[in-house]
């Protein structure tokens, strides 16, 4: 009887979907790459399922059971939001940097090496690739990044585009050889670093 209502229930399938995601979310936030902001998708099922569920229940009877559910809800919408609360969000200084930086490499001929790729397509030139993603596949055997090291020494790449200074370790978006290759052969222009994600570091040959 119990396992027929939980079937009709309309939050039935959005219940299976909250708790596949969820597991899938927590996994590869373990794996490069991965981010708190993965719990988004999971964090706004549970929301609505939230509302499905009350509409039924006993509050008086589940109290504990609701208090730890909203509990729950809230510190992983907090993980899920880190990276969009408003101190992070974009302000007219950075919006003066982008101009500056725009500027700066509108004489580029070749593909800017870029964490901002918005920057380097407001300014109408190629990106050479997305650097994080490609750290990745190199990290995971699926990819030689010795063309990109020969273009960097030989400054084929005109400019590179980092969102923190170099040498970074926290968060490795440039491993460690291609670092080596840019700290070696270019020097900062445009210092716009914030320490959040709206900042970069415009680098340029030597």
């Amino acid at each position: 009887m119990a396992g027929t209502k939980l079937k009709d229930h309309p939050a039935h399938l959005l219940s299976i979907f909250a708790v596949v995601a969820f597991g899938l979310n927590t996994l590869t936030l373990f794996h490069i790459g991965g981010i708190s902001n993965y719990l988004f998708e999971t964090t706004l099922a549970i929301c609505i399922l939230a509302g499905l569920w009350l509409a039924d229940v006993d509050i008086i009877q589940n109290l504990t059971l609701l208090i730890a559910s909203g509990v729950f809800m809230i510190v992983s919408l907090y993980l899920a939001m880190g990276g969009l609360m408003g101190s992070y969000l974009p302000d007219k200084q950075y919006a003066a940097n982008c101009q500056k930086a725009e500027s700066l490499i509108s004489d580029a001929t070749y593909p800017i090496l870029t964490e901002n790729a918005a920057l380097v397509l407001a300014a109408g030139k190629q990106i050479y690739y997305e650097p994080f993603v490609f750290n990745n596949l190199a990290h995971l055997g699926y990819f030689n990044e010795d063309i990109l090291l020969n273009d960097l020494k030989s400054h084929r790449v005109e400019y590179v585009i980092a969102q923190e200074h170099l040498p970074e370790k926290q968060i490795q978006r440039f491993d460690t050889a291609v670092q080596t290759a840019i700290i070696n052969n270019y020097h900062v222009i445009l210092d716009a670093a914030t320490g959040q994600q709206f900042g970069f570091v415009v680098y340029q040959m030597n």
